[in-house]
């Protein structure tokens, strides 16, 4: 049977993919997938860098071989890669564990000073919660994915990820609040 390619919206015509095209897509959006990345491997700086390499590299071959557009799924799209890539080293190296950075890079240092008590508190308090409901803050609250798109990361159901959310908010919130009495 002849199959005919038709270009998708978003995608490049067959032959058309460049890598200028690529460059600029990645520009955009680097810095979430960074971001994404370093709240898996948190405090590994090294570890999210790595991992978003693999991604860039895993999203130009599919893009150059047609199965990646660039159009609104392709978030979706690395948002799974680098959760596949962060899942598949946890289990060769069964923990991740290390020192914490003394500074991250690009950090305005005033501003931050004055809200490291908060985002400490914050991200303990986050990282206290469940794997399963942790992804799901993560993905929902800081990445802002929408539900359907973190169900698609996550290979669960939407109404899974609202149970999940609904949890882990409720168990976030009685975490501050009980923080805040000692305060």
């Amino acid at each position: 049977m002849l199959q005919i390619a038709v270009a998708q919206p978003g995608c490049a015509a067959p032959g058309q993919q460049t890598r200028s095209d690529y460059e600029r897509f990645l520009a955009s959006h680097l810095p979430r997938l960074n971001s994404l990345a370093f709240s898996y491997t948190r405090p590994d700086h090294e570890l999210a860098k790595d991992i978003v390499q693999e991604a860039v590299i895993k999203g130009y071959q599919a893009y150059m071989n047609r199965t990646l557009c660039l159009d609104n799924q392709a978030k979706a799209w690395f948002a799974t890669v680098i959760r596949n890539e962060f899942l598949m080293h946890k289990r060769k190296n069964k923990r991740i564990a290390g020192p914490p950075d003394e500074q991250t890079p690009g950090i305005d240092g005033r501003r931050e000073f004055e809200n490291v008590g908060l985002r400490d508190v914050l991200t303990r308090a986050i990282d206290e919660l469940p794997d399963d409901q942790r992804e799901c803050v993560v993905l929902v609250d800081i990445h802002q994915f929408d539900y359907e798109e973190t169900a698609a990361i996550l290979q669960i159901a939407v109404g899974t990820v609202r149970s999940r959310l609904s949890r882990a908010r409720m168990k976030l919130a009685s975490r501050l609040n009980s923080l805040e009495c000692t305060l």
